[in-house]
């Protein structure tokens, strides 16, 4: 009887999505963005098309662009609270200005050192140690200015597509769809097939890092964590920890 028991309790825990059970099990909130398919199809596009199509200044100091990426950040985060404010929503439908961020910062900063340590060991094992060739041919000034500018980038692509693909798509497919994994694996697809420019691989190794941030998203139900971990990522990725980039 005893066995019979553990064995059905076995058999539906392996029936419960990771999404399911992560939601379940982290902090007490709703992910709820309710709009209309119009609207929300529109909204994504015209957030998508900004913030892939829009032209920087070649600026040639790096201080200037520090301040350009910054500027762009506040531009996009403004239209994005324009259109939430519109439907009588705030930035907090979408998980951003989480109550809570020191807490949720600090299960990022968790997630993302084992990420990093993850993919290093692995990256390393596999003939891709961490590589800093770039150091050598710019000056100990032109490093600090360049490290900056460099983690100013990862911040503003953090953010930015954390609020569009976690905030914005996967929270509205939470909220239409019945089956959390559904809306997850959705989500993760847009975010994958965005960067078609990394070719399939870079497709397929980018949908399961936008699952895997939907994960977290889902668990902590606000965007904290999952812009840590992102920005993290592709801070320590650029600067050449998982190996030469581009390859």
């Amino acid at each position: 009887m005893l066995p019979n028991m553990w064995l059905r309790r076995i058999i539906r825990w392996a029936r419960r999505s990771p999404a399911d059970w992560l939601y379940q099990h982290g902090p007490p909130a709703t992910l709820s963005l309710p709009l209309s398919w119009p609207l929300f199809i529109i909204g994504f596009i015209f957030l998508e098309v900004l913030y892939t199509q829009t032209p920087l200044l070649p600026l040639e100091s790096p201080p200037a662009r520090i301040i350009q990426l910054l500027v762009f950040l506040v531009l996009f985060l403004l239209l994005l609270t324009m259109i939430l404010r519109w439907q009588r929503l705030s930035l907090r439908a979408i998980g951003l200005l989480s109550p809570h961020w020191i807490r949720e910062v600090l299960v990022g900063l968790t997630v993302s050192i084992l990420l990093i340590l993850f993919v290093m060991i692995n990256n390393t094992i596999n003939g891709s140690p961490p590589w800093f060739g770039w150091a050598s041919t710019l000056s100990s000034s032109q490093r600090a200015w360049w490290i900056l500018e460099l983690a100013t980038r990862a911040i503003v692509a953090g953010i930015i597509e954390e609020a569009l693909f976690r905030g914005w798509v996967t929270t509205f497919l939470l909220t239409r769809l019945t089956r959390r994994e559904l809306a997850l694996w959705i989500s993760a697809v847009i975010f994958g097939l965005v960067h078609l420019d990394q070719g399939l691989k870079g497709i397929a190794i980018t949908t399961v890092f936008g699952y895997f941030w939907g994960l977290l998203y889902i668990w902590r139900k606000n965007l904290t964590p999952t812009i840590a971990v992102h920005t993290l990522y592709n801070f320590c990725l650029w600067l050449g920890l998982f190996g030469r980039f581009p390859p």
